[in-house]
């Protein structure tokens, strides 16, 4: 009965990466007693009775990965000048790493805080499902050191 319920359910296929009790795998093979996969390059066996009472996050089925940050500029030009400036310089930021962004992306104005400077929120999407999220951490960090690099620009 265990089998069948594994093989009927299918929450996952060979290819997708997966994440069991923190720790994220690659699906290999499956079959009737147990599902390999391959975690940081060694593969592992596991039975499929296992897998059944464990939670499987299935990144591969999941909608896309995306960043979001909260955004401050303080300059002394107008909350439309700053909106504009910054949407041209994010654009540029996104299109200068094709490998690692969707050029789409979401900046909303959220006001401007206590002390005058403009508050926005960014939301972008990765190209990439990731099987390792060391290098999707490294991505993440080195588009908020270009978007601070920015004049006036800090990232929350």
């Amino acid at each position: 009965m265990i089998i069948l319920l594994n093989i009927v359910d299918r929450s996952f296929h060979i290819g997708d990466h997966c994440i069991i009790e923190n720790e994220q795998y690659v699906v290999e093979d499956i079959g009737l007693y147990s599902t390999i996969m391959r975690k940081d390059g060694e593969y592992v066996s596991l039975p499929n009775t296992f897998l059944l009472i464990k939670s499987v996050s299935n990144l591969d089925r999941s909608s896309d990965m995306t960043e979001a940050f909260d955004i401050v500029v303080s300059s002394t030009t107008s909350s439309d000048n700053n909106a504009t400036g910054l949407k041209s310089k994010i654009e540029e930021l996104i299109r200068s790493k094709p490998q690692n962004w969707h050029p789409e992306f979401c900046l909303i104005s959220k006001g401007v805080d206590d002390d005058g400077k403009d508050m926005f929120y960014l939301k972008i999407t990765n190209v990439r499902e990731f099987e390792n999220f060391d290098v999707k951490e490294v991505q993440r960090s080195e588009f908020i050191l270009q978007l601070e690099s920015l004049p006036s620009t800090w990232v929350r």
